[in-house]
């Protein structure tokens, strides 16, 4: 049996075992206000819905759209979403397309002939690739000190470790208080 602390503890138990320390939600969440403002909701898109990062890179304006009306803002999310997605995801592609991008898109007087039709755009309105959201990942990670640096593809893991672990952890807490009590099933 563990000694108390390792039974309780993931981060003390996961380093007893030589695994590499899990970065939580909550370090996520303070890290992507630090990254680039083009990036962010990229990040919280992949923070919402565990959506694969190269796949969020590759959506286009038209088929977001066309889930829209087809499917309305929260079932077009859910459609997208590796996880049952939090309650701000579907707003966040409506921001992006017709609020950010927009802005991107004219300060840059892109034509509307012209327009990439992805819908995570830089800040020069060009498509972002996983080579150039890497990098700035990278970038914001060293220049917040944190180890080990995050990546979207660390933030889709994250996010899907703990939504695999919120049920878990919820029937444990429930078997203890039925052992504790006596209560355990079948019994009355």
């Amino acid at each position: 049996m563990l000694p108390p602390d390792h039974a309780t503890d993931p981060a003390a138990r996961s380093q007893m075992f030589g695994h590499p320390k899990q970065t939580t939600l909550g370090e996520i969440d303070s890290f992507i206000p630090t990254l680039p403002r083009e990036y962010q909701a990229y990040a919280h898109l992949i923070r919402s819905t565990a959506i694969y990062p190269e796949y969020a890179l590759l959506l286009h304006v038209n088929f977001v759209e066309d889930l829209w009306q087809r499917h309305g803002f929260v079932r077009a999310t859910r459609l997208l979403s590796s996880i049952p997605p939090s309650d701000v995801a579907p707003y966040l592609l409506v921001t992006e397309i017709r609020g950010r991008r927009k802005q991107t898109l004219r300060r840059n007087r892109v034509a509307a002939d012209s327009e990439p039709p992805n819908v995570f755009l830089d800040y020069k309105a060009r498509p972002i690739t996983i080579a150039m959201a890497n990098a700035a990942f990278a970038r914001a990670s060293k220049r917040n000190q944190v180890h080990p640096a995050i990546t979207p593809a660390l933030i889709r893991e994250s996010v899907l470790l703990a939504s695999l672990a919120e049920p878990v952890d919820s029937q444990i807490g429930d078997i203890g208080e039925e052992l504790n009590t006596g209560e355990m099933e079948g019994e009355t």
